[in-house]
């Protein structure tokens, strides 16, 4: 059971920062003194006190308003709102958000690194590795290239294993049989180019490195060191594979990947999406559960994320719902990983008079992919008002799928919901940049509205050639 604020000691103890504006009339000095005594007795700390003329009194001479920008503990707010009407004829209040950190810079992402243990094999006795004291000290040296990464640096390349292979092989195979009549269109369309030029393949399992610059969509040249990199993604045999692999990469979304030590708070996680950044594990599940993993692993987040990273509807998407967890409240990050859960993860979409999958946890689990297309679930319309209520389930199959109507559908339906989201300051995202500008001005929003005139403008004058 979750506690509220109200009966949460350490919510308690935290302190608001108010304003208040205080009615003082006939006799000012004594209205002054007394509230002065108050505010002293609940040791307030001030920030700003003047007074100033009344604006509707008549006696401008002699009645006062005195404004006060002050903290105080949460639990007595109350006690000095009740003190301050005794002394004062009027009392107005207006509590301030406390501003939550965010990161603003894709850089600032290497301090998003708090991760759940609720998974983790050191911790859960359920989890298959936890008696496999061998497989937690893999685990845990390749998590420690993920701490050890930051912004800037190579993506670190992991030798697997054959036992590590021989795992994926077995969830390759299996989960591949099942995609040409289970999978969205988007999905199969990335993951047949993922084969071709990324060498996705049962007996390889693909780098982060190589798959960050499939997903990047990077133009790489003929010569020099970028076509050194490009025949590290697939060895090129002749000029012409060579310049369908550049199409194909020119053609992509701009995601790149960052790998993640375990699990994350939902609050780092979707931060990394506002910056088209996704948080991939470089570890493998358990050998003897090749079929099921507690915690996310590189089946999943390969298999089940990366082809869907490849379309840009869905890409968007992603993006839209990492933007909108950013300076949101704790209620509402909550929110949005519930909706994140029932459609980046668990989402189905209609196609062609069918239902498929286009949900990350649904094309990495043959069981829950086979069960969710089946007729024993229930499916509801993608709603996100409803989406972020509903409960689910981390460890069995969903009871309950919301199916959209199409990627697009979604993506409208989830903007308009994140434009009801109470926040301090509306948000923009610097593509250019990889950066976020808090529009807290009216010429930061002035400034933005004249480049999309521009960009409007351009836009226009070639849609009059082609007419």
């Amino acid at each position: 059971m979750e506690l509220s604020s109200e009966h949460d000691p350490a919510a308690r103890e935290e302190r608001a920062t108010l304003s208040l504006t205080l009615a003082l009339r006939n006799g000012t000095k004594t209205g002054i003194s007394r509230t002065a005594r108050v505010l002293e007795t609940f040791n307030i700390k001030i920030h700003h006190l003047e007074t100033r003329p009344a604006k509707t009194s008549k006696k401008a001479a002699e009645d006062l308003e005195l404004f006060v920008r002050c903290e105080v503990l949460n639990c007595e707010i109350s006690s000095l709102i009740n003190s301050l009407e005794r002394v004062a004829d009027d009392v107005k209040t207006n509590r301030e958000e406390r501003a939550l950190w965010f990161p603003k810079k894709i850089q600032d992402l290497d301090s998003c690194h708090h991760l759940m243990t609720k998974y983790d094999p050191d911790f859960d006795c359920d989890h298959p590795g936890y008696t496999d004291p061998e497989y937690r000290r893999r685990r845990a040296f390749i998590a420690d290239l993920a701490f050890k990464f930051r912004h800037g640096d190579p993506l670190p390349r992991v030798e697997y294993t054959a036992q590590e292979t021989a795992t994926w092989r077995e969830v390759y195979q299996k989960l591949s049989s099942l995609y040409p009549t289970h999978a969205c269109d988007q999905y199969l369309v990335a993951f047949q180019q993922l084969e071709k030029y990324c060498g996705y393949q049962a007996d390889r399992i693909p780098q982060l490195r190589d798959v960050s610059t499939f997903l990047r969509g990077k133009r790489l040249q003929r010569h020099g060191l970028q076509c050194r990199v490009a025949c590290a993604v697939l060895p090129l045999s002749n000029t012409s594979t060579f310049t369908a692999l550049s199409i194909s990469l020119a053609e992509k979304t701009g995601f790149q990947l960052r790998p993640a030590a375990g699990l994350l708070s939902a609050r780092d996680f979707l931060a990394g999406l506002a910056f088209r950044v996704f948080w991939s594990t470089q570890y493998i599940r358990h050998s003897s559960s090749p079929m099921h993993s507690p915690e996310p692993d590189c089946c999943h987040e390969l298999l089940g994320h990366v082809p869907m990273l490849a379309d840009k509807e869905f890409a968007q998407f992603s993006q839209d719902i990492g933007l909108a967890s950013l300076g949101a409240s704790d209620a509402d990050v909550e929110k949005l990983s519930t909706l994140y859960w029932f459609s980046v993860e668990f989402g189905l979409c209609k196609q062609n008079g069918s239902i498929k999958a286009y949900g990350a946890g649904l094309l990495s689990s043959y069981g829950e992919l086979m069960y969710a297309l089946s007729e024993k679930p229930e499916y509801k319309p993608f709603n996100p008002e409803v989406m972020v209520i509903q409960p689910y389930q981390d460890q069995t199959f969903q009871p309950i799928y919301f199916v959209a109507e199409h990627l697009e559908d979604a993506t409208i339906k989830l903007q308009k919901y994140a434009l009801h989201m109470k926040k301090t300051f509306p948000l923009h995202y610097d593509p250019f940049t990889s950066s976020i500008d808090v529009l807290d001005s009216p010429q930061k929003v002035k400034g933005i509205i004249t480049h999309l005139k521009e960009d409007l403008k351009s836009l226009c004058h070639s849609l009059e050639k082609l007419s």
